[in-house]
């Protein structure tokens, strides 16, 4: 299952994620919990991983348990 995956560490509680969120989903929670973002309102549109500051949140995979089994090597492509 396709998930945007946090490093909770990194998470400075700074809300720009939850802010930039076009669906209105409280990303920040997810991020400060270090959770896969289960959410079925993202569209994986990408816009919290290319506003996060300090570079928290990316795309990946979880399995059927909820354990990462992959992150993306690939940054998410900003529509300027």
């Amino acid at each position: 299952r396709f998930r945007i995956i946090s490093e909770k560490a990194r998470c400075i509680s700074c809300n720009v994620c939850t802010a930039v969120c076009h669906q209105g989903i409280d990303v920040m929670s997810f991020a400060q919990r270090g959770i896969p973002l289960e959410d079925p309102q993202c569209v994986r549109c990408s816009a919290c991983i290319e506003e996060c500051p300090t570079e928290v949140l990316r795309f990946g995979a979880v399995d059927g348990a909820g354990n990462v089994v992959r992150l993306d090597s690939l940054a998410a492509i900003r529509n300027s």
